[in-house]
Parts: C-alpha cells; structure tokens; sequence
C-alpha cells in the first residue's frame, strides 16, 4: 500500500548545553529519527556546541515517536524522544530545550547530561487537517468529541483506504476509551479488512 503524506515536519537542532566530555572534547553531532526517516547534523566541537540545522521530514503516520540523539563520534550523549501530538499544540514554532536521556539498554554505563534546544513545526495539507483534529481529539482522551470528529470525517468523498484505516484505528481506541468493546472491534475488524 503506497503510504500518503499527512504533512511535513521540520525540525532545528539550535544548539545543546552542558553535554558530557568525560572522553575529553566532545565533537557531538545530532541524529533525527522518525517515521523510518533518518538525517545527521554536521559536527561540532565543545560541549555547548550550536548547530543550527534543520532537518525536512515526510509525515506519513503522526502517531510515530520524534526521537533525537547526540552522538560524538561513537560514544553515545544521550536522546530525546516525543510525540508529534505533543508539539504541535504550541503554534507559533518555538525554541525549547529538552533534557537528554539514557539509552541504558543499549549504551550501559554512559554519562549524560545536557539538553538539547529544538524547534518543530509541523505543516499538514488542509484536507488533513478534520483528520489529525478528529485524531488529537483521541490522543487527548476527548473520546466523545473524536468519534464525532471521525464519523464527520469517514463520509468524506474519495477517502484514501489508508486514511479510511488510520480513521477506524482512531475511533477504535476512542471506543476502547469508552469502554464500548463491542464498537471497538467492529472497527479493528474494519482496519484489517482494508
């Protein structure tokens, strides 16, 4: 199944403060990760080093996780990882810094420390947008309102299949969210269908 475009995201990686440099002088670069995309920043030496680059991403599921690491050379300096839900509620596109994380499972006995500062901005195409307002509604726990949204949404003319199943999973877990079970796997049997 050919995959739709539900929009573009761009993320800047600004610049990251206070990173770890137990190896000596760090020469971190950054690594974004996202819906099977992946795109490396340039390096630059110091542990509060500024990059100022961004990174132009396909939106093909928006339910897929953002995840940004901080790399020197093979070392490991931590990540950050989010939701598009979780970003796009805060228009206009500001700088933010996030704290970085481990990877404990994968780099064990790593340092880190520091933050990295991010800028997102998330352009989706008008006929999407009753698509991603039905399913935020769902992400937020507003069941009710995401289920109107999706019914409104499903009697759109000439609805992809894609789209048609990401809308069934939606108002599938909004019927789970409800409690109705019945309902919810009425609609999972509708997405496996398609």
């Amino acid at each position: 199944m050919e995959k739709t475009v539900k929009g573009t995201l761009t993320i800047t990686a600004h610049s990251a403060r206070s990173l770890s440099s137990r190896d000596g002088e760090p020469k971190p670069f950054v690594v974004v990760s996202f819906g099977g995309q992946e795109y490396k920043s340039k390096d630059v030496y110091g542990i509060n080093p500024s990059w100022e680059q961004n990174f132009e991403l396909n939106v093909f599921d928006p339910l897929a996780k953002i995840r940004i690491y901080i790399f020197s050379g093979t070392t490991f300096l931590g990540f950050t990882t989010m939701s598009l839900f979780n970003i796009v509620d805060n228009p206009p596109p500001t700088r933010k810094y996030y704290a970085l994380q481990p990877l404990t499972s994968s780099y064990p006995n790593t340092e880190v420390r520091g933050e990295i500062q991010l800028t997102f901005h998330y352009r989706y195409p008008s006929t999407f947008s009753k698509y991603y307002t039905a399913a935020q509604h769902v992400m937020k726990k507003a069941f009710g309102q995401g289920i109107e949204d999706i019914n409104a949404a499903l009697n759109s003319p000439q609805l992809p299949k894609e789209t048609e199943a990401m809308l069934y999973n939606y108002r599938s877990i909004a019927h789970l969210g409800q409690k109705s079970y019945k309902e919810a796997e009425e609609d999972a049997n509708r997405v496996i269908q398609l």
